[in-house]
């Protein structure tokens, strides 16, 4: 119903919906995946995947009738390389991945483009907080994280969402 009121007050401000990003976040506690709890690893399914696709069913509608529109999904690279402590995460952003390329299909000829932006590391606030509850430990982890990242360093979130506005825009008119 939430999903629902918020397309609705889209419409009701702007006449419209030309965009969603999908960039709900939810993390289970880091640890081996079958230490993790599977109540956490639901709730990173509900958050991360299932959440976007309420989301996309609230808008998708209203994109069909106007013909355009932009889904972006915000996901991972822990889902192409695994890494220590990110199973749960990385399972509910993998599924988030095939409902990306699923509805990207089915909504072949609507208009609708629907895409993916993999981001790898980004600084952000729950970042900055993982690393923060680390204590001495946090330098030394931030600096092994940069050196795994080809551009050497981080990305703050902001530079992040550039590639996000990129798939929204006229720009990716062409990419789905």
């Amino acid at each position: 119903d939430q999903c629902a009121a918020l397309a609705q007050a889209a419409i009701d401000q702007w006449g419209r919906i030309d965009g969603l990003v999908n960039s709900a976040y939810y993390h289970p506690d880091w640890g081996p995946l079958d230490a993790h709890s599977i109540d956490q690893v639901l709730q990173a399914m509900n958050v991360n995947a299932v959440g976007a696709l309420r989301m996309a069913q609230a808008v998708i509608p209203t994109m069909k009738a106007q013909k355009s529109g932009a889904i972006v999904n915000v996901s991972t690279l822990a889902t192409r390389k695994p890494m220590p402590g990110e199973g749960g995460y990385a399972m509910a952003k993998a599924a988030l991945n095939q409902m990306t390329r699923q509805l990207a299909v089915e909504l072949t000829g609507t208009g609708i483009r629907v895409n993916t932006a993999l981001m790898g590391w980004l600084m952000g606030a729950p970042l900055r907080s993982f690393i923060d509850g680390l204590g001495e430990g946090g330098p030394a982890f931030e600096k092994q994280r940069a050196s795994e990242v080809p551009v050497g360093h981080i990305p703050l979130d902001k530079d992040c969402a550039k590639a996000v506005y990129f798939l929204l825009s006229d720009y990716a008119s062409e990419v789905t």
